[in-house]
């Protein structure tokens, strides 16, 4: 097959959930030797690869998307892809081009649930948001869903949207990159935290992943066990919320751009997420498989999205309560040896199912369903 993957960012140029997605199924769909492209944003530095195409676009959120569909819908009609499997927002606003006419396969990997809180503070941004993405998913042939939870919220949402082309395939993770051996002494030493209790949280440094909630937690947990909390991921210069978070909670290891997760996965003693709920736009958090590939023990909000990741193996605490966090991180810290069993369960359900080389049979029998 001649396979386009539109996506909003590729490693290591781009980093994040989607990114690292489309970068295992780039990998995956090559190795089995079907002819494999990918169009995406540029960000920071230049792939040399050349089945990668990226495209620059303006600064501004309403510029960089105009210019993005403006200069993307060409190199899309060169390649001449039997299917085009797009990932994120950018790649639904390219989906609505009407001259693309390979088949298309839309992924979710925002939730379109319009929760009071969180999409209160942009109304009027989020709505043109939802309606976009809504007539992708109705114009897409085949919709990729990566939960059971998320595609229930679809149908419920989004009119006219037909349940029959919907897919519940799981995000990835690539189980022997992400299998916790070795790493384990290199970012204790760096931060001289090598007999502490350390709290992982690793993706993207937005208001809406509980970050904060986190470190607020965490200034309860370390006046009663000898801790540590890194907050690895990058954000961008003028990120008001990142600066915030950096000048209140001094004592929190603030990492910015990691070029190898390995290494603060395997420091960590355990990993947190946060995300509220469905306003917070999550649907599955690869953060997660990353961690459970890695062997660490979970904590998390309640949410059923991440109960369906999990497979209900984590702790998990009131979203949004600082003292709830913490008691769950303390009942992970007090207890060695139920957190090392339930590392090991939850590296055993990634093989399982989240597996790259897994996860990549459903995708890849998806594009063969498309096609016929």
């Amino acid at each position: 097959m001649n396979i386009l993957l539109v996506t909003p960012g590729l490693p290591p140029d781009g980093t994040g959930g989607i990114e690292n997605y489309v970068n295992a199924m780039f990998d995956e769909m090559s190795r089995r030797g079907h002819r494999v492209r990918v169009l995406t944003q540029y960000h920071r530095k230049q792939i040399k690869n050349p089945n990668v195409r990226q495209v620059r676009t303006a600064r501004g959120e309403a510029a960089g998307y105009a210019q993005w569909v403006l200069k993307g819908w060409f190199p899309v009609g060169l390649t001449n892809p039997d299917v085009i499997h797009f990932n994120g927002f950018p790649g639904q606003l390219l989906s609505l081009m009407p001259i693309l006419s390979a088949p298309k396969v839309v992924h979710i990997h925002n939730s379109l649930t319009m929760e009071p809180g969180y999409y209160l503070r942009d109304v009027q941004r989020h709505k043109l948001g939802y309606l976009l993405a809504a007539r992708a998913y109705r114009r897409a042939e085949m919709v990729i869903s990566p939960t059971h939870v998320v595609k229930d919220d679809l149908i419920s949402h989004v009119k006219g949207v037909d349940p029959a082309r919907i897919r519940v395939i799981p995000n990835c993770v690539d189980t022997r990159y992400y299998s916790g051996e070795g790493f384990r002494n290199e970012i204790r030493e760096r931060y001289n935290i090598q007999d502490k209790f350390v709290i992982l949280y690793f993706g993207k440094i937005k208001r809406t992943k509980g970050v904060e909630t986190l470190c607020n937690a965490f200034q309860i947990v370390k006046r009663k066990v000898d801790a540590a909390l890194i907050v690895a991921g990058a954000a961008r210069p003028t990120d008001s919320f990142a600066q915030h978070l950096r000048a209140t909670y001094k004592d929190v290891i603030f990492t910015g751009f990691v070029d190898d997760p390995r290494k603060y996965y395997a420091a960590a003693d355990a990993y947190c997420i946060y995300t509220p709920g469905f306003y917070g736009g999550e649907t599955f958090a690869i953060s997660l498989a990353e961690a459970m590939s890695m062997g660490l023990p979970i904590v998390c909000s309640e949410n059923p999205i991440f109960r369906e990741v999990t497979n209900g193996n984590a702790r998990f605490g009131i979203p949004e309560d600082p003292e709830s966090l913490a008691e769950c991180l303390l009942q992970v810290a007090r207890d060695p040896s139920g957190a090392a069993e339930m590392g090991r369960i939850g590296r055993q359900f990634a093989e399982r199912e989240y597996d790259s080389c897994r996860v990549a049979d459903r995708v890849e029998e998806a594009y063969r369903e498309v096609l016929r």
